[in-house]
């Protein structure tokens, strides 16, 4: 678990690798700006601020196992004056959406959204260009992307 300024406040932050296991790494360019994104439809959506008055995000899953389309990626916990509440966001593909029953929220992408990293060939820990290729190909190269 690690802090993370999400919005310029700190928020304890945790990713979760797609075999279920806690890894100790920041949230990703485009993860940031998907909870984020989601952070500030909450604050400017007069139900939920109506409901959770005050709400401070606390807390945040990254569930890399689950695609970034679907329900339940990001899990954002909150604290307001009612008590504790959370929210499940996504990244949909078309329209923003919101449902307070379900507390299911989904942000479309917009041209500052950060793309994801590119993948990247790596040979015995160094990047190699994908034309070229590793010159010492039976040492074993593994091809891995980034998160």
């Amino acid at each position: 678990m690690a802090q993370q300024l999400t919005n310029g406040e700190p928020v304890e932050v945790v990713v979760i690798a797609a075999d279920g296991t806690p890894v100790a790494t920041p949230l990703t360019p485009r993860e940031l700006w998907t909870v984020e994104a989601v952070e500030r439809y909450l604050r400017t959506n007069a139900a939920f601020t109506a409901a959770y008055p005050a709400a401070k995000l606390v807390h945040v899953d990254s569930m890399r196992g689950v695609d970034e389309h679907r329900h339940g990626r990001y899990y954002l916990r909150y604290h307001s004056v009612r008590g504790v509440t959370e929210c499940w966001g996504y990244l949909s593909r078309e329209t923003p959406t919101y449902d307070l029953k379900k507390g299911v929220v989904g942000v479309v992408a917009t041209p500052e959204t950060p793309e994801n990293a590119p993948r990247q060939m790596l040979c015995h820990d160094r990047p190699v260009a994908r034309r070229t290729g590793c010159p010492r190909r039976a040492d074993g190269c593994v091809r891995v992307s980034n998160p």
